[in-house]
């Protein structure tokens, strides 16, 4: 079942929208405010980035691993019904504190904002070529908090992680 012209395009849009918010986050950002952590456990801006990038390049890996495997059983489908509006309404929302898993905390630390944006600009190229893809709403993979999202969940994913970690930004900056 491929994805409906109007999925397509929102998620397209959704990947793209948040790229650009991030943009204008950190576009204007002195190098100070780039590398300042908030508090002494909290990200600065440039470890949130770093986080996301390798968000991006987990879950693209991820994505790749189940299209290339068999489709999912009926009833692991039937799980992920109406989670595109979940992740839509509670991933960018803040109250909940939610810990990173240990294979996606920041590594490497771009030296830049500009820098930082050019990696997730990368990730996002490759997240948009995907949505082309077949298959996206059969096979499923399990996420450690929201349960079991299918690869094109995943990708609506990767757009409200990004919004959820701008919000993050602006709350730092103000």
């Amino acid at each position: 079942m491929p994805l409906s012209e109007q999925e397509a395009a929102d998620t397209l849009q959704l990947l793209h929208s948040s790229l650009e918010k991030l943009k204008s986050v950190t576009g204007a950002m002195s190098q100070e405010q780039w590398r300042r952590r908030p508090a002494p456990e909290a990200w600065s801006p440039a470890e949130i980035m770093a986080h996301l990038q390798i968000a991006d390049e987990v879950i693209l890996g991820r994505i790749e691993t189940m299209l290339a495997g068999p489709e999912s059983e009926p009833e692991m489908l039937e799980k992920t019904v109406g989670q595109e509006a979940r992740l839509l309404r509670h991933v960018p929302n803040r109250t909940r504190r939610v810990s990173a898993p240990l294979d996606m905390l920041p590594q490497v630390i771009a030296e830049t904002p500009a820098e930082g944006l050019a990696g997730l600009a990368a990730t996002r190229q490759r997240a948009k070529a995907m949505l082309s893809q077949s298959g996206l709403k059969l096979r499923v993979f399990p996420h450690f908090g929201l349960g079991p999202l299918t690869a094109y969940q995943w990708l609506i994913l990767i757009g409200v992680h990004s919004l959820r970690h701008a919000a993050q930004i602006e709350e730092q900056l103000s």
